[in-house]
């Protein structure tokens, strides 16, 4: 039996499903590594520069963020890219850091830095999810939709008056009457 041209495209939708979840969930799992074992510092805006210099506008500028880490040792480092009005030269800013061998690693305190892309990533990977599992219903026709309906038939089934199909038909349900049954 060959496989038809919707389960590769069950197949490639799932693997970006799972491509983009997982991309996810690992951007997800930095941010809790940086709340659970970072240390949290005080830090402020000294300066701001642009986020690309190749380019001319001046649509998304840096921060330069000054903060304290607990080896006392005054790190100067660039925040993320945002427009200019989203921040003032002198504004405190919450960072996290992790000291490990190599240096210092941060981010700062926010949605933006924390969560936005594991946010981002997550979804995708629910939205292709759902259409690889909306081809798969549909390329495979009346194979497995049964289980969908069947179970919206255990849910729905509250009314008598509602036929069931003849192959899942309770025998004791309308023979002896819903009511008694508390249906």
């Amino acid at each position: 039996m060959a496989l038809g041209r919707g389960w590769a495209r069950v197949a490639l939708f799932a693997a970006l499903a799972l491509a983009a979840g997982g991309f996810g969930l690992s951007v997800a799992y930095e941010s809790l590594r940086f709340i659970a074992l970072g240390q949290l510092a005080d830090g402020r805006i000294v300066d701001s520069q642009r986020s690309r210099p190749d380019k001319l506008s001046d649509l998304s500028m840096e921060p330069v963020i000054v903060f304290t880490p607990g080896d006392g040792r005054e790190r100067r480092v660039a925040g993320r890219g945002r427009p200019p009005e989203a921040f003032a030269v002198g504004d405190p800013v919450s960072v996290y850091y992790l000291a490990e061998e190599g240096g210092v690693r941060w981010r700062e305190n926010g949605f933006q830095a924390l969560w936005l892309w594991a946010t981002v990533f997550l979804g995708l990977g629910l939205v292709l999810g759902g259409i690889a599992g909306g081809i798969f219903l549909a390329t495979t026709g009346r194979r497995f939709i049964w289980l969908v309906g069947l179970a919206f038939l255990l849910v729905a089934r509250r009314r008598c008056r509602w036929r069931w199909p003849r192959w899942c038909r309770p025998r004791r349900c309308c023979a002896t009457g819903c009511a008694a049954r508390g249906w």
